[in-house]
């Protein structure tokens, strides 16, 4: 990737680690942008005063280990899912498909009990990243 083609978006502040919730309040608005201009929208520029159409994805998401775990949607590295792509007897690897449902069913549960289950069950939660759907988190 080219430097003129990064963009730094955001650095969320400590000192504590932040909960998923924080993560998640943190990049809505971020996502929703992408969403909007991952479809396409019209913006002038100096070369194309009349405007031209422009799209922007997300390519990645660089932090350390536990900040990228809560930001794509896994549980910890201390959790019994530990490994975000392998399960439990680490020999059944993970898809996006399976990663998707098992983030939108702990964003449909209807209680932090529920979610804490699932979590141990799976090793995930939703993360707004989950709303790309192009963005493959694992």
């Amino acid at each position: 990737m080219k430097p003129e083609n990064i963009i730094l978006v955001g650095v969320m502040p400590g000192p504590k680690e932040a909960k998923i919730n924080q993560m998640n309040n943190f990049l809505e608005p971020l996502v929703d942008e992408l969403v909007e201009l991952y479809g396409s929208i019209t913006m002038k520029t100096p070369e194309f005063p009349n405007g031209t159409s422009i799209h922007a994805a997300l390519m990645c998401v660089a932090c350390d280990i536990s900040a990228a775990r809560k930001t794509a949607g896994f549980t910890g590295f201390a959790s019994t899912n530990a490994c975000h792509i392998c399960k439990r007897h680490f020999t059944v690897v993970a898809g996006t498909k399976e990663n998707a449902t098992e983030a939108e069913m702990w964003f449909c549960a209807e209680s932090d009990a529920e979610r804490a289950i699932l979590e141990k069950q799976h090793g995930t939660h939703f993360s707004e990243l989950h709303c790309l759907h192009y963005f493959d988190p694992i």
